[in-house]
């Protein structure tokens, strides 16, 4: 089991990270900065718990696909996703299934 603290001894490890955030995806907290733009990673961390969106990169919070994922589990992650798509109402009302709260930020 993995913890945040050690998560942020290991932040810059790859491998490491990749398999703390497949156990939980919001210890994506703890990695590098190079980490947290790093898409298959952060990709990874959205499956697991959408709300990881909060530390991904600026960069990956402006990739719509990493978005797509991240309202997949947690519609409200919307609030962390860049200026242009949380003015995106096709995708705010394409996700609004998954959590009614979409709409607020929209």
């Amino acid at each position: 089991m993995f913890t945040y603290k050690d998560v942020k001894q290991h932040n810059d490890d790859r491998e490491y990270v990749m398999q703390a955030i497949k156990q939980e995806g919001t210890l994506l907290d703890g990695a590098s900065d190079r980490l947290k733009d790093d898409k298959e990673l952060v990709m990874e961390a959205v499956k697991n718990d959408g709300g990881a969106l909060e530390f991904a990169s600026n960069r990956l919070k402006a990739d719509r696909e990493i978005l797509m994922q991240a309202v997949e589990k947690k519609g409200w992650v919307l609030c962390y996703a860049s200026e242009e798509l949380k003015n995106d109402k096709e995708l705010a009302l394409k996700k609004k299934k998954t959590d009614g709260q979409i709409l607020y930020y929209v």
